[in-house]
């Protein structure tokens, strides 16, 4: 009897699969519009400019792996990284908006001022972290360094001014 209750625990440990969840994750900005599921690159203020930017299944198993890794996926509503400090105006974020399915899950605005030096809860920590881990994971991109070059000529030809 025992060896047939260890052959079942044991079968359904074998069986048992760990759920992947994949999520949507959208990085808005100043700048640019990136939506890493459809790839969508959006510029709507130069000209209306988008392109697509094709990620491997290495790469979306890699940011996947990082909303796990930071727990992202465990946050939910808005979440709001910034200094303490006087904040110089005007006030750019990068925001990253988390959907499971259709459904958003998070939305976390991280302001580009905002330093790993300052003092931070263990979750902004984790927040600022994923931030850069994600941009370098997607400056290693070929598609993403092209619009990134896209970027910087297009601020040189737009002289865009801030109220």
């Amino acid at each position: 009897m025992k060896k047939v209750l260890l052959i079942l625990i044991l079968l359904s440990f074998v069986n048992c699969k760990k759920k992947t969840a994949y999520f949507n994750l959208s990085i808005l900005n100043k700048d640019y519009n990136l939506n890493l599921q459809t790839g969508e690159y959006k510029m709507e203020w130069y000209h209306k400019y988008s392109d697509k930017i094709k990620l491997t299944q290495n790469e979306k198993e890699k940011i996947n792996e990082l909303i796990f890794k930071y727990h992202l996926d465990t946050l939910k509503g808005i979440k709001l990284v910034e200094d303490n400090k006087n904040l110089i105006m005007p006030y750019f974020n990068d925001v990253f908006i988390l959907k499971e399915e259709k459904d958003i899950v998070s939305r976390i605005d991280i302001s580009r001022q905002a330093k790993l030096n300052s003092k931070f809860t263990k979750t902004e920590i984790d927040i600022l972290n994923f931030r850069k881990d994600i941009f370098e994971l997607l400056e290693e991109n070929s598609d993403f360094r092209r619009n990134l070059d896209t970027l910087e000529v297009a601020k040189k030809k737009v002289q865009r001014i801030f109220l």
